[in-house]
C-alpha cells in the first residue's frame, strides 16, 4: 500500500470573528471560516469570480493566542489537513469537512506589527505554541578589494585536436 498525504494551504480572508470553546477537557479549539477567491474566464470569455467557504480548527493554546489577534477581514495563510467527521442529529447522520491547521501565518501587513508572525502547532501531539519567526537575510557579500590584482580566468586544460582524434587509427 503507498503512502499518502494529506495537505491542504489555503490563502484567504476571515469571513468572521474566531469563535473559540473548550472541551470536555479543557483543550481549546478555535472555530475559523476563511474565504478564498479564485477568478476565472468562462466559455464566453467573460471574467469570472468565485468565492469558497472552508472551515478550519485550530486546536490548544496557539487557538487562545489566535482568538485574541484574529478578526473578521484578516488575511491569514493556513497550512493544515482535511478531516471529515459525523455526528448524528434528529436521527439523522451529518457530515462536516474542515481543515484542521497546523500553521497559521498573519498576512496583512499592517495588522501584524504588534503581533507574532506565526502560530503553529507541533504536529507529533497536537499541542500548539506560539513562535514568532524574524525574517531570514543573507549577508551581503563583501565587495572584491579595488586594487586587488587582475588575474584572468583560468583556461581548462588543452587535449588533442580533433585532428589529432581523427588521426589516432
Amino acid at each position: 500500500m503507498s503512502k499518502g498525504m494529506n495537505k491542504v494551504i489555503l490563502f484567504g480572508n476571515v469571513g468572521s470573528d474566531p469563535e473559540l470553546r473548550y472541551t470536555h477537557g479543557n483543550t481549546p479549539v478555535l472555530n475559523l471560516s476563511i474565504a478564498t477567491n479564485e477568478a476565472y474566464f468562462d466559455k464566453n470569455k467573460v471574467l469570472r469570480e468565485r468565492t469558497e467557504w472552508h472551515r478550519v480548527v485550530v486546536w490548544g493554546s496557539v487557538a487562545e493566542s489566535l482568538s485574541k489577534v484574529v478578526t473578521k477581514g484578516m488575511g491569514l495563510l493556513i497550512e493544515g489537513s482535511i478531516r471529515t467527521t459525523s455526528f448524528e442529529r434528529n436521527g439523522e447522520r451529518r457530515y462536516v469537512t474542515e481543515v484542521c491547521a497546523r500553521d497559521v501565518r498573519i498576512t496583512d501587513r499592517k495588522q501584524r506589527l504588534d503581533m507574532p508572525l506565526d502560530f503553529s502547532v507541533q504536529a507529533d501531539d497536537m499541542s500548539a505554541a506560539a513562535t514568532q519567526r524574524a525574517p531570514s537575510v543573507p549577508a551581503p557579500a563583501a565587495p572584491a578589494p579595488i586594487n586587488a590584482p587582475y588575474a584572468p580566468a583560468r583556461q581548462p586544460p588543452h587535449s588533442r585536436s580533433m585532428v589529432e582524434e581523427a588521426n589516432i587509427f
